[in-house]
């Protein structure tokens, strides 16, 4: 492997010098504005074990390089740590110069007392930001630690490459049979050779010496440089990081102000109620007073006959007020409990109801307008493909300020039933639209991206986009669709929490009967779009000449699909089945790899108008004479002969005569198909008999099954 060795993003080498690879220099612009010191991104990382390699979503934290599933996950897979601090030396990076067939842009990280990982990044200039990112953090670590770098270890062969001698060279001595005619011309010429050999030692010997002086000279102006380089984007770095505590520290300053001025103003209210009880009090005691001085009136009047009336009277008037007391005292806390829960359900419809805003508004400012704007759909298809999506848009500004505006100004009788009473009129038409029209919505959305690439690109582009929060246009679609439920439990949990008295009950309930109605209605529409849903699943899984064929039909629903194998007249053969309400569809699967998505040829599609099933089948060879033949006629593993009663072997015998015998692995999954078709035969209306079942648009020829 052709590599070169990096310590802190410092060239080990004269190979990757700054003057032969300028781009190996620290540049945090390079980083695409994610900062130096926190670089994150995905790098294909080659196992230990199998040698293959893996996409993984890496994040520098600090002095380690963490390792995670994807960028979605918040657990780590491995830590990989940048510095050992047992034994004080930092990690290696190895710049790998020479691509393999399968991988491209490479290089490693030699971790002291763990081993060596191998990286491949998506484009040279990704690999070289990783780089960058990675030395900058240990010099930085470097620096606040002070603790001095790990030499770097150079290659023999590097230092002092051997001279390529010949025999015939200079520094041969003897001649090549190593014997000597004459002993004087022999010492001269040793002597000759020896003073040769002296000054091409001394001049290779200041020669070393000047080469070791200039190469430490640059060594150390290279070193100075990038010192400067690191100290320059820490103090950045540290300044950047100072200015964001001091706004920081603004913001919680304000926060604690506002917390202040809100805590004066429930003890002000708190003060407020209080006055107000000793009055209802104050009152109390003078209508008591007023009552005795009448019965002290009476009292007088009637003398010595109702003396004994008034005593009695006075005892029950006692004990009624003592229990009136006690049923206060002991009903207190738990009126606590329930004001406290309709406060956080309240908060919590607050909160739901400003994210759902939220989507709403990507929809219209992320997909709609830029679609018409730039002229990629007309105004038509739009209003199809999107519905009254900007209605919902403008309705639910005004529920969101509303209930925010109840939410900060919150008392225990807070009302929230008038809100949704005023909007009842209003969702109930926008709502009843948008569902009405969700399958053809759906259905306008997936073939603009099947037949327009511009659309298509289109909708790929607002993915990336980070308003877009990773979610494909038919989430954003589904969501108004599944609001209302929410707002009927919401509601249902702030009518359970609110007092028989208060003022809100009525209005709750009115509520809440309204956006039943509305949910019953969207509920009958989500099981046909779930439905929908299920067979455009099927149609996108045919392949080849059916592939565009038209599957949805109206009313058409997917009742069961598995694994069959159908006998013929030519052998048994592994087939996929689909069961619809109405036919059989049967296909060939085309791709048995794990990482490749399922496809399926179509075979052959059997009607179930004027069928029979029938189970525990025994076929012969005269059953086959007008059934399908097939085309690969490999018998599957472990398939019975003809005639075995126990093959589980179930038959659907056609209108026309036709029969079509299909073998399950096992009793239950015999008894399951059975069952299932029995039952999608029966519920066939009466008039299905005479008329035609709805076709898929494709060949119904039972030729090459």
């Amino acid at each position: 492997m052709d590599y070169i060795s990096l310590r802190f993003g410092v060239p080990a080498c004269r190979l990757c010098s700054p003057h032969s690879r300028p781009e190996m220099r620290i540049d945090t612009n390079e980083n695409g504005g994610e900062g130096l010191f926190n670089k994150k991104g995905f790098l294909f990382l080659r196992t230990k074990v199998m040698q293959n390699w893996k996409c993984r979503w890496f994040s520098l934290d600090g002095i380690n390089l963490r390792c995670f599933q994807n960028d979605r996950t918040t657990q780590a897979l491995d830590v990989i740590p940048l510095f050992n601090p047992n034994t004080n030396k930092y990690a290696t990076i190895i710049f790998i110069k020479k691509d393999r067939k399968d991988r491209k842009n490479m290089f490693a990280l030699a971790v002291d007392g763990v081993g060596q990982h191998i990286f491949s990044a998506s484009t040279p200039t990704e690999r070289e930001n990783w780089i960058n990112s990675i030395s900058a953090v240990l010099a930085q670590h470097q620096k606040t630690n002070d603790l001095p770098p790990t030499p770097v270890k150079l290659s023999p062969a590097l230092l002092s490459p051997k001279p390529n001698r010949s025999k015939h060279s200079d520094y041969a001595l003897l001649d090549d049979d190593g014997q000597s005619n004459h002993q004087e011309s022999n010492s001269k010429l040793m002597a000759g050779y020896n003073d040769k050999i002296s000054q091409i030692l001394n001049q290779d010997k200041s020669d070393l010496q000047e080469k070791q002086k200039k190469k430490k000279e640059r060594e150390q102006m290279e070193e100075e440089k990038r010192n400067d380089d690191v100290d320059r984007y820490v103090q950045m770095e540290k300044k950047k990081m100072e200015e964001e505590k001091r706004e920081e520290e603004r913001k919680r300053q304000e926060e604690e102000r506002r917390r202040e001025e809100e805590e004066k103003k429930r003890q002000e209210e708190e003060r407020r109620r209080e006055e107000e009880e000793k009055k209802r009090q104050e009152e109390e005691r003078k209508r008591q007073e007023e009552k005795r001085r009448i019965e002290e009136e009476k009292k007088q009047e009637e003398e010595r006959k109702i003396q004994e009336e008034k005593r009695r009277m006075r005892r029950i008037v006692r004990i009624q007020s003592l229990w009136r007391a006690r049923i206060v005292r002991k009903h207190f806390p738990r009126l606590i409990t329930v004001y406290k829960r309709r406060q956080k359900i309240a908060q919590e419809l607050m909160s739901t109801e400003q994210s759902y805003l939220s989507s709403l508004q990507t929809l219209s400012q992320l997909y709609i307008a830029p679609l018409l704007v730039n002229n990629i759909i007309d105004g038509d298809t739009c209003r199809i493909a999107f519905s009254n999506a900007n209605y919902l848009v403008f309705l639910h500004k005004e529920i969101s300020k509303k209930i925010e505006e109840r939410v900060n100004s919150w008392y225990p009788q807070q009302k929230f039933g008038d809100i949704f009473v005023e909007a009842l009129p209003d969702l109930k038409n926008f709502y009843s639209q948008y569902v009405v029209n969700y399958n053809k919505s759906i259905a306008t959305v997936k073939n603009l991206i099947s037949t327009n690439p511009a659309f298509q690109t289109f909708v790929e582009d607002c993915m990336k986009d980070p308003r877009g929060n990773d979610l494909h246009l038919t989430d954003y679609l589904i969501m108004p669709v599944q609001r209302l439920p929410r707002y009927e439990m919401l509601l249902a949990d702030l009518l359970r929490n609110t007092p028989q008295t208060a003022e809100d009950k009525t209005l709750l309930e009115s509520a809440l009967s309204g956006l039943r109605e509305v949910n019953a209605f969207v509920n009958n529409h989500t099981r046909e779009v779930q439905s929908m849903e299920r067979v455009l699943h099927v149609q996108n899984k045919l392949s080849g000449a059916k592939k565009n064929s038209n599957l949805y039909q109206p009313g058409r629903e997917l009742i069961r699909e598995g694994l069959l194998i159908m006998i013929g007249k030519a052998g048994e053969s592994e087939r996929t089945v689909f069961l619809f309400n109405d036919s059989v569809m049967v296909s060939k699967k085309t791709s048995t790899n794990k990482n490749v998505t399922l496809k399926y040829d179509f075979k052959a599609n059997i009607p179930l108008k004027g069928a029979t099933v029938v189970m525990d089948y025994v076929p012969n060879k005269l059953d086959f004479v007008k059934s399908p033949s097939l085309t690969d006629t490999t018998k599957a593993k472990g398939s019975p002969k003809l005639g075995n009663g126990e093959s589980h072997v179930i038959a659907l015998i056609t209108a026309d005569g036709s029969k079509y015998v299909f073998r399950a692995s096992n009793a239950n999954d015999k008894k399951g198909w059975y069952n299932a078709m029995d039952s999608a035969i029966k519920a066939l209306p009466k008039e299905a008999a005479s008329a035609s079942v709805p076709r898929f648009s494709l060949s119904s020829s039972r030729d090459g099954l």
